[in-house]
């Protein structure tokens, strides 16, 4: 039985070492890929608003990238049971907010409404910021990405 439980140990001690050097691989040119595109944003008035939106859309696709690479990383520490939330007080209706401002050009690229209509109160709770936007970013992706052309979410 030793012998099983030091090599399953072996085995997840180089699962670990794969992701680590998987997400390293892939956020490096992903970064390079991103700052270039990011640099052709930062003057677009070479590019016609068809152009504009293809570099909206691709900065976008790039952030969804790093999004997914980060919840590799993060479901690597929830199963070491190491991932520690950094909760605060954070108003929802504000993080909402931003991330349909940062969706949108995705949104209408797919001929999809985007439609937040925030609550008249303040909407704040208690939680770990980066985590919640992950998750609104999660459900606003994959609903850009299963809702049909037409469609409002």
């Amino acid at each position: 039985m030793t012998a099983k439980n030091q090599r399953l140990e072996q085995l997840e001690q180089t699962k670990d070492e794969l992701t680590h050097m998987v997400v390293h691989d892939l956020m490096n040119p992903l970064t390079v890929i991103n700052m270039g595109i990011d640099l052709l944003m930062l003057d677009n008035s070479f590019f016609n608003p068809d152009q504009q939106k293809t570099l909206q859309q691709c900065f976008y696709n790039c952030d969804e990238l790093k999004r997914m690479i980060q919840s590799l990383l993060d479901i690597h520490r929830m199963e070491d049971g190491k991932l520690e939330p950094d909760c605060s007080e954070i108003d929802v209706s504000k993080i909402i907010d931003h991330l349909i401002v940062a969706f949108r050009a995705s949104a209408q690229y797919h001929q999809i409404d985007l439609v937040f209509d925030p609550p008249p109160e303040d909407a704040r709770i208690h939680a770990d910021e980066m985590l919640i936007k992950r998750v609104v970013s999660n459900l606003i992706s994959n609903a850009i990405r299963h809702t049909p052309a037409g469609g409002t979410i």
